[in-house]
């Protein structure tokens, strides 16, 4: 079973690049992603800075490219340690990038996918925190390891947020 919204509930380009300026003062796109307008407002609404520099924090580093799966697979076996996160980071080339990642019980980024021995200090990570509850109930609705588009509608169906901004 698949959730994938309506080509109509995506954000337009526009709305894309005015989160993206909104969040970290810049007006980029969200690498190749059109986030809902609903998972926009939740964004807006629930995420939150993490402060770097990244770090492995004693957890070891998994499979390049897989980001999603690394995050959650390490959340569902460490539920006492860590905690997953959904969002998007940007380094030194001011490209926005869909990412998700850890944080561990003291509140540090715990970088998962990418190799922090090279990261250079200036990543800005920013994103919602999803409980195991949260992770399993996307993991059935969307039955992938992967960027929740439409992800709102599962986390929070019951939420005020979504309006449609498309004037």
């Amino acid at each position: 079973m698949t959730n994938d919204p309506s080509p109509h509930d995506r954000a337009d380009v526009e709305s894309c690049r005015e989160f993206a300026r909104e969040i970290f003062g810049l007006p980029r796109l969200l690498g190749d992603l059109r986030p809902t307008y609903a998972d926009l407002d939740y964004l807006r609404a629930h995420g939150e800075h993490f402060p770097g520099p990244p770090g492995l924090h004693g957890h070891r580093r998994g499979k390049a490219g897989e980001c999603w799966r690394n995050a959650m697979q390490a959340t569902f076996d460490r539920p006492e340690q860590l905690t997953y996160v959904q969002g998007f980071v940007i380094g030194s080339m001011t490209q926005v990038v869909a990412h998700a990642w850890c944080v561990d019980r003291d509140d540090r980024l715990v970088e998962l996918t990418w190799d922090v021995a090279i990261a250079r200090g200036d990543e800005r990570y920013f994103g919602v925190r999803f409980t195991r509850g949260q992770l399993a109930d996307l993991v059935l609705a969307y039955g992938t390891y992967d960027w929740y588009e439409g992800f709102s509608a599962v986390v929070a169906p019951s939420s005020s947020l979504g309006g449609d901004r498309r004037g």
